[in-house]
């Protein structure tokens, strides 16, 4: 990947965020062998200069930091969906053409509850980064991308999580219709991690489409059997076979119907 440099820099009014404490943050005091190796880390540090954080105790706040970031115009910033997640580098579609972003830091700690603040599916707000006048290039996946920075997520009309490790993931954003798909048999249908999905896709206010594929190794008829309940209570549900080609255009016509 290539190597990040500094730009995009925006001049805009101050303002505070009072943000939770990250589990590191929170100890008093620091053993002094670590001071040498917090030193030595400071130069890879992240450059965004953009932010200050300063951590107080006063009153309820005792347990909060104030972060001081500079307010960057609405109206300003270019406008996209995000299409991909490539580790730190999210990938943004403004509509013309794709590129390959960062979250501004200050963002990520604002939107500290999930553990990725940006997802697939989010519509977002973002800056150019120029390097001595013109616009920066990124490397992802072998392409090269111009290179951005993420300032503002829109609000999620819904979202798709997971657990993880006791915290919620966002998985995508701003999704309608989810299309469940299971095996009919290698593996096993587990008719109960449908019933798992289900759950999750409704949480998020989305609604599900079941799809049950290799019907041609249904010997015994569990699939069918399966899908004839979830339509008996309401559900969209279709069983199809890619290798037999059967069915395989029934979940797109379901996507369209509903």
């Amino acid at each position: 990947m290539a190597k990040k440099r500094r730009g995009g820099k925006t001049n805009g009014a101050k303002r505070k965020i009072r943000v939770d404490f990250r589990k590191n943050q929170q100890n008093a005091a620091r053993e002094k062998s670590q001071w040498t190796k917090l030193h030595g880390n400071a130069e890879h540090a992240s450059a965004d200069t953009q932010n200050v954080e300063n951590v107080r105790a006063k009153g309820e706040f005792s347990r909060k930091r104030t972060i001081v970031t500079s307010e960057v115009e609405s109206a300003k910033l270019l406008r996209g969906i995000v299409i991909s997640m490539r580790g730190l580098i999210v990938e943004v579609d403004d509509g013309s053409r794709i590129w390959a972003c960062t979250v501004r830091q200050v963002l990520r700690k604002v939107l500290i509850e999930g553990r990725h603040p940006v997802t697939v599916g989010d519509r977002v707000g973002f800056l150019p980064v120029l390097a001595g006048g013109e616009q920066s290039m990124i490397v992802s996946e072998e392409r090269s991308l111009p290179e951005g920075v993420i300032d503002e997520v829109e609000p999620r009309r819904s979202t798709l999580v997971r657990h993880y490790e006791r915290r919620l993931q966002a998985i995508a954003a701003n999704v309608d219709l989810v299309v469940i798909v299971v095996a009919a048999a290698n593996p096993t249908l587990r008719v109960h991690l449908i019933d798992r999905y289900i759950v999750a896709v409704h949480q998020g206010d989305m609604r599900p489409i079941i799809c049950i594929n290799k019907a041609d190794l249904d010997e015994t008829g569990e699939a069918v059997e399966a899908v004839e309940r979830y339509r008996a209570i309401g559900y969209t549900a279709v069983l199809t076979s890619a290798k037999a080609n059967q069915g395989i255009d029934e979940p797109a016509k379901c996507c369209e119907i509903n």
